[in-house]
């Protein structure tokens, strides 16, 4: 198991490298697109005055190398949007494989985590994989919406994380952000 976890470590740590070397956002009045054509991918996120604004973050500081902050709100949520990849490792490891090796690392670093629900999914013509699940992170109860897609080597990871009280408040900016994301092939 401590292999397993060191491995997944080593992903992660490899998709922060590459996340990093982001090329362009493009913004326009209401909406901003961050592009990635190192790793051909690109999405979304909102941009349209101060108050309302995603603050998109590629410094690395928070560990995943793209994540997103809500604008600033007096109710005082926990809420995020990240976006990570990993490298398809060994020959011919298959989308399912390494979806189950992300899902069974979940109950390591989520005190208890419960899966609420697990569904295929198509994004832009990709096959997606989506799982909904909660857990305490913390000593704060969090839920989750994550979805995988595995295309061309690379497993890309959208992670939609907020405390209960802000999830339904935030979850239609993350449909947004999730099934607008595009990997440029």
């Amino acid at each position: 198991m401590r292999n397993k976890l060191l491995m997944l470590f080593g992903f992660f740590c490899f998709g922060l490298q590459q996340l990093a070397a982001q090329d362009t956002t493009i913004a326009s009045d209401t909406i901003a697109t961050f592009r990635n054509s190192s790793l051909e991918f690109e999405f979304p996120y909102q941009i349209n005055n101060k108050s309302k604004s995603w603050k998109l973050d590629t410094s690395g500081i928070y560990g995943p190398a793209i994540i997103l902050f809500p604008p600033a709100n007096p109710k005082g949520y926990s809420c995020y949007i990240y976006v990570t990849t990993q490298p398809q490792t060994g020959p011919a490891v298959s989308r399912d494989s390494m979806i189950r090796a992300n899902v069974q690392f979940l109950p390591y670093s989520i005190e208890a985590f419960q899966l609420i629900k697990a569904d295929s999914m198509d994004i832009n013509g990709k096959e997606a994989f989506s799982l909904r699940y909660e857990g305490k992170q913390n000593g704060n109860i969090y839920r989750w919406w994550q979805t995988y897609i595995v295309f061309n080597g690379q497993m890309y990871a959208i992670t939609y994380g907020a405390t209960p009280e802000a999830f339904k408040e935030f979850e239609p900016v993350a449909m947004v952000l999730t099934n607008s994301f595009k990997i440029l092939d």
